[in-house]
């Protein structure tokens, strides 16, 4: 590591994406001091083109751009970043190269199972094969620009794979490292299939690493890193039927045999690999492509923190109303990016394209953004996060339980109690795998959640017991723990002796059910006298055993939506145990999934007030009037000693694109204070001004926040 970690500050990145530009009338020097007018500090400068692999630059390797002529455009946007104090990190595209290149190499181009190549952009682009010679040609281009051009570092898009790759390089390869042959049809329950997807991960792994090392090598001063597509996002979804029968008439580059996987699986990206090879993590978050909400852009940042918590997270947000890219979204959907991202602890990265003939006009909410934390930067440094609980995104329930029902197995499951945690204003992490394999790394949290967390290992489950018996909490859902480490079946939940139940071996499926609360207790309290709830999809029919007690029972399945209800049966739908000084509770069914489809209130309710029994803790913020669509993250900065907390206003199930919100006034909130720590003062960062506060009941300082709009930061000073 290198002294001057500038990548390690708060930065505003913005790429001059010129492929879309006139580059005979561009005006570089008037380009970049638009971006360095709207308070970026980073560029990205195009050197190789995702549009027929042509460069930029007087490369001596690759095609030039037809039109650059005599031109270093490389070299233009250089000097005048330069000028300006601007950091310069060049574009290289990894995937797409040149079609006629690809004519005189067949041999470097994927090839898709049925023989044809991937090509895109009209055909100017062919999609190159990273197991194929293509990657020589590539650290040639890559060691032409670290050589001789005074950039900063090396971005590389969208290196992996862009179909299902058959090429003869794949096979032979494939043949040698794993001694199967190519599969030309997915079959999850083969073992060979398995080691075929692995494979594929470690060989766009391999390839990332030869240009990282290829960088260093030249210039160890310099950052590479690669980006990583569309975290914790399924491809051809259910939530994208109209928007791909629009897109799937001027063609696609993703076929079928994609429907329902995991989309970094698609591409054979695998973060925890690529973290070890990479200066920065990035993520490219296009919420029109994934159709998802805009919460998913902090998820992803969340994620992206959960493999590799020491690298900063540059987060690739959509400036253009896709697929307009020369159109510019609505500002208030902009700053809300913008805030939902940095919230959450990543750097906000935005791409201009075609300068000179887009319509840049709402780019000026970019830069009002930019420049006020521009102004506020010392207060968006690496900072600790308030912890209370711990969400797991099991990443290896993926390939070994989800498949290619990667929604309804996994996702669907993870983003609804992701919801519930960020509607109930409940601080939380999202954690993986790794994080289950010392009891030690659970230390920081009070309670753990499980939602449908599949495969367990025995050492999983084994610290996930330590944690309860020392007294945390834990909430699980489903299948959690009834699959073990290797993706197989047991016949009792890795967790039984924590959940107090036994599985019966069974399932109960219903579509117009319900279900009827139990007696009286403190999760249940916020349903009041309504004690039935809707009852929807499946439920594993388990038994309670010792001291557990079930609060909430089936009802018998009704044939109709119009029948009356059936009688109660003894299969419970919501368990509450303690174990040792722990808590657990625990939902056979699928209430996660169940809230994010149907947005019912009450599993809501039944979920958040699960978290905070199981925990025993008190939360340490509170937001008595604060609505569900106002997302709050809290940072400890120990050593400038002060407390900073986001507020995120979105309309968090609002159709795009987001044209406005409503402002949020008179907030009353109740913030923990440290032990042995007083308040100075509380500032608000964004709209400006100092807050009075006043000593409440058990340590806590309240005060009142007057409005809300997009964004507003506040800071408690101690």
């Amino acid at each position: 590591m290198v002294e001057d970690q500038w990548w390690r500050t708060p930065l505003r990145l913005v790429t001059i994406e010129l492929p879309p530009s006139n580059l005979k009338e561009l005006s570089i020097k008037e380009t970049v001091g638009k971006v360095a007018d709207l308070g970026a500090n980073v560029v990205v400068a195009f050197a190789l083109s995702y549009l027929g692999g042509r460069a930029y630059f007087q490369s001596s390797v690759a095609p030039h751009h037809p039109d650059l002529g005599d031109r270093d455009v490389l070299k233009e946007i250089i000097e005048n970043c330069r000028a300006k104090g601007l950091k310069i990190i060049a574009y290289v595209n990894c995937t797409w190269g040149d079609s006629a290149t690809a004519r005189e190499h067949p041999d470097w181009a994927q090839e898709k199972v049925d023989g044809q190549l991937q090509q895109e952009f009209g055909g100017a682009s062919t999609a190159m094969c990273v197991n194929s010679p293509y990657k020589d040609y590539l650290l040639k281009v890559v060691s032409e620009i670290v050589s001789n051009y005074d950039v900063d570092g090396v971005f590389m898009d969208e290196p992996g794979f862009q179909s299902w790759c058959a090429c003869k390089n794949c096979s032979k390869k494939l043949k040698k490292d794993a001694a199967i042959d190519l599969p030309t049809k997915q079959n999850w329950t083969d073992p060979n299939w398995l080691k075929f997807i692995k494979w594929r991960y470690q060989c766009v792994t391999d390839f990332v690493k030869d240009v990282f090392q290829t960088v260093k090598r030249i210039d160890s001063r310099k950052i590479c890193f690669p980006q990583f597509h569309f975290p914790i996002s399924s491809f051809l979804s259910r939530r994208m039927p109209v928007f791909l029968h629009d897109i799937l008439k001027i063609g696609w580059r993703h076929g079928s045999e994609y429907a329902g996987w995991y989309i970094p699986m698609m591409y054979g990206e695998n973060l925890e690999q690529l973290s070890e090879v990479e200066d920065v993590i990035s993520v490219e978050d296009y919420r029109s492509l994934a159709q998802l909400p805009v919460w998913w852009l902090g998820a992803s940042v969340r994620y992206a923190n959960s493999v590799d918590g020491s690298k900063p997270v540059f987060v690739l947000i959509e400036s253009p109303y896709i697929p307009w890219n020369l159109m510019s979204l609505p500002e208030t959907e902009l700053r809300i990016s913008i805030a939902q991202v940095v919230a959450s602890g990543g750097q906000p990265w935005f791409a201009m394209y075609g300068p000179g003939v887009a319509n840049l006009d709402n780019w000026k909410a970019i830069g009002q953004s930019f420049n006020k934390l521009k102004e506020i930067e010392e207060y968006l440094q690496p900072e600790e996060r308030v912890q209370f609980a711990a969400l797991l995104f099991s990443e290896k329930s993926i390939p070994l339980y989800a498949r290619n029902q990667v929604e309804s197995r996994c996702l669907d499951h993870f983003y609804g109690f992701y919801k519930v945690l960020s509607q109930s204003h409940i601080p939380f992490n999202v954690i993986q795998d790794e994080a289950l394999a010392s009891p030690n790394n659970l230390e920081e949290y009070k309670v753990v959640i499980l939602p449908n967390s599949v495969c367990l290992s025995q050492p999983e489950v084994d610290t996930i017991a330590k944690f309860v018996k020392g007294g945390g909490g834990l909430v699980a859902t489903f299948r959690s723990s009834l699959f073990d480490g290797e993706g197989q079946q047991k016949s009792n939940f890795g967790l039984s002796d924590i959940f107090g139940v036994d599985y019966l071996g069974s399932v109960t499926s219903t579509m117009f059910g319900y279900a009827r609360l139990k007696g009286d207790h403190e999760i249940t309290k916020p349903l009041g006298n309504n004690n039935i709830i809707p009852c929807i999809d499946e439920n594993l029919n388990v038994k309670t055993k010792g001291k557990t007690r079930s609060i909430c029972n089936l009802i018998s399945p009704s044939a109709s939506a119009f029948t009356t209800l059936g009688s109660e049966l003894n299969l419970p739908v919501i368990t509450v145990s303690e174990y040792v000084t722990g808590r657990a509770v625990y939902f056979p069914g699928k209430p996660d999934s169940v809230f994010l489809l149907y947005g019912l209130e009450a599993y809501k309710a039944l979920l958040g007030r699960s978290v905070l029994w199981s925990s025993k803790a008190e939360l340490p913020l509170i937001c008595n009037n604060l609505p569900a669509s106002v997302e709050v993250q809290a940072y400890h900065q120990k050593e400038k000693n002060r407390m900073v907390i986001h507020f995120v206003n979105y309309a968090s199930e609002a159709p795009r694109p987001i044209n406005e919100v409503i402002p949020v006034c008179d907030v009353e909130c109740l913030v923990k204070v440290p032990d042995g720590k007083k308040v100075r003062d509380i500032k608000q960062l964004i709209s400006g001004g100092k807050l009075s506060h006043n000593l409440a009941e058990k340590g806590y300082v309240g005060f009142t926040m007057p409005r809300i709009d997009e964004h507003e930061i506040i800071c408690l000073s101690y």
